[in-house]
């Protein structure tokens, strides 16, 4: 799965640009004549170019850059990272990665996730720096809790609710080793679940249905009434108050099960669940002020409350009906307009040997200023809502994969939605292309995303790898001649920018794309906004 020679960032995300360092390794020693030169590019400028000798002997090398080139701002900044090996100043081998230089995970968070936490693990740094190669700058520790009512545990090793053998050590270890990467930890919660124990001596405040019986989540959880000032809502607050007290989170990642939308207290009075989540949320992020703090919109639901809380981000659950690929982007684009851009985060889940789908969905996703959760433990894949169910990807997989992470994060900057604005125009692309389209101040962005010969344009069932696309011709209305015009696509080795073959001519533009394979991304800088 790994290649002989990997590159690739020392941190997943630099807060500071003086930190800015890469890894090199091989599974072969380096010879006494070999150097390395990294040269880094933003958004296709040159900015910096160092040729080191490397150490003869060594497998592994780490290679600090100047950083008096590199400037960080408040919305963050990609770059890509190419390194050319040279033996005896002869070229060998050119790899690539991306890094980024932002203030905070939270407002570019690219989300994995953890649920291996058994006793004595001796894979922790290993684990994490695997997760550095895809630039992972979150994580979700799922069902790491004692319990859903006690999440810290009385002793070091101890069983979760399903008998899993668990380890606060080991806890410990992947989020010292994960800090250390420059990743967040985020501590997994359930907004309204308790054990079977904690919930028969508090039925006064559980949730209940329209027929006063009780509603259970399967046969080991009940569920509580979370609305403010409820017994249960104080007692989950002190919960995670005793947590980041205790163990040095990042935030909270709360979720919710989606059902049941409606519920009633003890008496019988109807709740608003919406109004009761975005009470806690606003709760715990006053009381935790510098903390992430984020709920699950489980289906989508209920997506206009979220938006509207306190919340650092939008983590969105997928499921039916929304089957199609067109409402991956139809989902992000609403929360992203009701929450007034936040970061947007999904979770699709599906096999992976799904191979197909996997990609075009993260083309969709990423095209639309969204990112996934979906690789974690060994960079295996998030393929079930119960984490621990994560599944091996292919060598091939792994590979297309780390591609289209380094894209997202080289080109983060006309991806996310803090810099974009929707830019609709008349434009009729091929037949079997999805188009999403942007502007950045002089700047248009089109997305070309193939869904070409696939029967059913759906996520959620398995289709063939869509047939390539050749010498795709687009015409755009626009006033004046553009100044430059270029493409770069994750499906190809080169994640530069190229230019494209366009020509101009009564205020319409004309561009052939010579290949269309999943995701292609143009660049139209003209001359006025």
């Amino acid at each position: 799965m790994k290649n002989i020679v990997d590159f690739y960032p020392s941190k997943s995300t630099f807060t500071d640009a003086s930190d800015t360092a890469f890894y090199l390794t091989s599974f072969q020693s380096f010879s006494e004549n070999a150097s390395a030169q990294i040269r880094i590019y933003h958004l296709g400028c040159l900015l910096y170019s160092k040729t080191f000798h490397l150490d003869k002997g060594q497998r592994k090398q780490l290679l600090f850059i100047e950083s008096s080139m590199l400037r960080i701002n408040s919305n963050g900044q990609g770059f890509i990272a190419a390194c050319d090996i040279l033996i005896n100043g002869s070229h060998k081998k050119t790899l690539h990665t991306a890094f980024d230089l932002n203030p905070s995970w939270a407002k570019n968070p690219r989300y994995g996730f953890l649920s291996d936490f058994y006793p004595k693990r001796e894979d922790v740094n290993a684990t994490i720096e695997e997760l550095v190669k895809f630039h992972i700058n979150g994580l979700q520790f799922y069902d790491w809790q004692y319990r859903h009512d006690q999440l810290l545990p009385d002793q070091s090793e101890y069983k979760d609710a399903l008998g899993r053998r668990l380890s606060l050590t080991t806890i410990k270890q992947l989020m010292r080793a994960a800090h250390d990467y420059g990743i967040a930890c985020m501590p997994y919660l359930a907004i309204y679940a308790a054990s079977i124990k904690y919930w028969s001596l508090n039925k006064s405040s559980a949730l209940y249905n329209a027929d006063k019986k009780p509603i259970m989540f399967h046969d080991f959880l009940g569920l509580m009434d979370p609305s403010p000032q409820s017994v249960w809502a104080e007692h989950l607050a002190e919960e995670c108050d005793r947590t980041l007290e205790k163990l040095p989170f990042d935030g909270l990642h709360i979720d919710q099960y989606g059902e049941p939308k409606i519920a009633y207290d003890a008496v019988g009075k109807l709740l608003d669940l919406p109004a009761a989540f975005i009470s806690f949320i606003n709760h715990v992020k006053e009381k935790h002020t510098g903390k992430t703090i984020v709920l699950n919109a489980v289906g989508n639901w209920p997506i206009e409350a979220l938006c509207s809380s306190d919340q650092d981000f939008m983590y969105i659950e997928v499921w039916p009906p929304a089957v199609h690929y067109q409402d991956l982007q139809e989902i992000i684009r609403n929360a992203q307009m009701l929450s007034k851009n936040k970061p947007v985060v999904l979770a699709v889940y599906m096999p992976s040997s799904w191979k197909a789908n996997i990609q075009l969905s993260n083309a969709i996703i990423f095209a639309s200023g969204a990112t996934r959760i979906e690789i974690g433990e060994h960079a295996r894949y998030l393929s079930d809502p119960y984490f621990p169910k994560h599944q091996e990807i292919s060598p091939s997989l792994y590979k297309n994969l780390r591609k289209y992470y380094d894209f997202a994060v080289a080109y983060s900057e006309w991806l996310k939605p803090c810099n974009r604005t929707p830019f609709d125009f008349q434009v009729t692309p091929a037949e079997g292309i999805l188009m999403i389209t942007n502007r950045i101040n002089r700047r248009i962005i089109l997305h070309l995303i193939n869904t070409h010969s696939i029967q059913e344009v759906r996520w959620d069932k398995k289709h063939r790898v869509p047939a390539v696309i050749k010498n795709i011709q687009i015409k755009i209305p626009i006033l004046n001649k553009p100044k430059q015009v270029q493409y770069a696509s994750p499906d190809v080795d080169l994640p530069h920018l190229q230019p494209v073959k366009s020509s101009f001519s009564g205020k319409e533009l004309k561009i052939t794309i010579p290949k269309l394979k999943y995701w292609t991304m143009i660049s139209i800088e003209t001359e006025n906004k």
